[in-house]
């Protein structure tokens, strides 16, 4: 049983009447998740948007629209600015950022642990998560 209040915030109701649920509102683009991925993996580090294309394999202009949301929505955060160039950073106080991270490293860690039981047993791999 869910309450109106929870409806509500599992569905967002568009101009056009189309209805959307937060993950296809985040994640409807699949720049966005490799834009998020790259962020992941080299969270340590700060980027322009044109590394941030080139690392994520991400066309420029796609790159673009994708910083947009990703700032809006809070995931990523500008840590500075070089001269005209803006720099972005996986924004990890963010607590939607550390669930899709958390999240990552599971769907990770179910892969490399399917991979590695259709390994030959003579050819072990070993799966630390």
């Amino acid at each position: 049983m869910t309450t109106q209040q929870e409806k509500n915030v599992i569905y967002i109701k568009e101009k056009d009447d189309k209805t959307q649920g937060p993950l296809t509102e985040l994640f409807h683009s699949r720049n966005i998740t490799k834009i998020i991925e790259f962020l992941i993996i080299f969270q340590e580090y700060d980027y322009n948007k044109k590394e941030i294309s080139k690392g994520s394999n991400v066309s420029f202009r796609h790159t673009l629209n994708a910083i947009k949301i990703l700032e809006e929505t809070q995931i990523i955060k500008q840590t500075r600015k070089i001269g005209h160039a803006h720099l972005y950073k996986y924004n990890t106080q963010n607590e939607t950022a550390k669930l899709i991270h958390n999240l990552y490293i599971n769907l990770a860690c179910d892969r490399a642990t399917r991979n590695a039981e259709k390994q030959k047993p003579d050819d072990p791999i070993i799966v630390i998560c």
